[in-house]
């Protein structure tokens, strides 16, 4: 039997803008884990124990089985011949039954392609999973998004991520077979591991409402069209933001970037018209911004986490009380240095 884990995610800075050509954000990969175990089958089956799915056959169309669907569909392309088997899912970033939007997606999709790679007596590194994954959860997910996921569940602790050309993907997909796209370099990619400041806490709370993606990467590119000038003028003025927050040179320097960060998310929601910043979102932020501490949503926002930063356990105990006396859930989860794993 093989058993893979990876690792969720949270954004730090960068979201939206991660989004365009050349533009980077940090994200940082955290434990709440996905657990993938592949045991022998005659067939390909899929048990995914969060969802109540117990060794269904393993069919395209389902919303719960689109990742594995997908990732089997990608390694069969690559390898050729798949070996059936049963894939097993456990963990998944949900409360009181609403996900809470830490890259459950990506995590599951980086952790069966590589459970697919070693049932198959494939050699793999990270690189390979991380372009396996990509092509898989971009499939899957209707060819949208930067992979931000991908990345911090593949290579773990706090990454500097600069995407893909996903015009040049999507031009190949379909056309050059899957092992030539792999082999190929990838325009504008990069992945940066970076060190955190040692006296860094990253705090991530939960809203108690789920967002949907997918609908709000459309509104806001219903906004890129109406206005290109606009966007990109926010756009670049975030990738500032995440830049300075990559290089982390003091204190003040991490907190102006975080709020500054999130004041050009609220003027994206201004000039664009799709809320993304929720009335709980709005209270996590507020709650959390003193001189010694900053806040933003984290991801796409309308819903999901935000975090807060600051440098002192004082503080940290102090914004988490005050979360809780509001409704806001604190995460206990902390930064993941593994990423991808073959659990033995």
């Amino acid at each position: 039997m093989i058993n893979t884990s990876a690792p969720g995610k949270i954004i730090v800075a960068g979201e939206w803008a991660v989004l365009e050509k050349g533009n980077s954000a940090v994200v940082a990969a955290v434990n709440n884990k996905i657990n993938v175990k592949i045991r022998e089958s005659d067939r390909f089956l899929i048990s995914i124990k969060d969802y109540g799915i117990n060794e269904q056959e393993l069919i395209s169309g389902s919303r719960h089985m689109s990742i594995a669907f997908s990732a089997v569909k990608t390694l069969e392309e690559y390898l050729g011949n798949l070996r059936p088997c049963h894939i097993v899912s456990e963990g998944i970033d949900r409360i009181g039954g609403h996900k809470i939007g830490l890259g459950s997606s990506a995590a599951a999709t980086a952790a069966i392609v590589t459970a697919l790679l070693e049932y198959n007596d494939s050699a793999w590194d990270k690189q390979l999973v991380y372009k396996l994954s990509m092509l898989s959860h971009f499939g899957a997910q209707g060819k949208l998004g930067s992979g931000t996921g991908i990345a911090a569940s593949v290579y773990g602790g706090t990454v500097k991520y600069t995407a893909p050309d996903t015009d040049w993907l999507k031009k190949r997909l379909g056309k050059k077979k899957t092992k030539e796209i792999v082999s190929m370099d990838w325009p504008d990619l990069k992945i940066e591991n970076i060190s955190l400041m040692p006296n860094l806490k990253i705090l991530i709370g939960f809203t108690g409402s789920s967002a949907s993606t997918k609908y709000l990467i459309k509104k806001i590119m219903d906004f890129k069209q109406s206005a290109p000038d606009e966007y990109t003028k926010i756009m670049t003025h975030i990738n500032e933001q995440a830049l300075i927050f990559a290089v982390q040179k003091n204190e003040q320097d991490i907190l102006s970037a975080i709020r500054n960060n999130s004041a050009l998310l609220r003027r994206l929601e201004n000039k664009s018209g799709v809320n993304i910043f929720t009335k709980e979102l709005t209270k996590l932020i507020e709650l959390s911004s003193t001189e010694k501490s900053a806040a933003k949503l984290s991801g796409a926002g309308g819903g999901d986490c935000g975090i807060a930063v600051c440098f002192d356990e004082k503080i940290t105990q102090k914004i988490k009380r005050s979360w809780e006396e509001n409704k806001i859930v604190p995460l206990d989860l902390k930064i993941d240095t593994d990423g991808i794993k073959l659990n033995k």
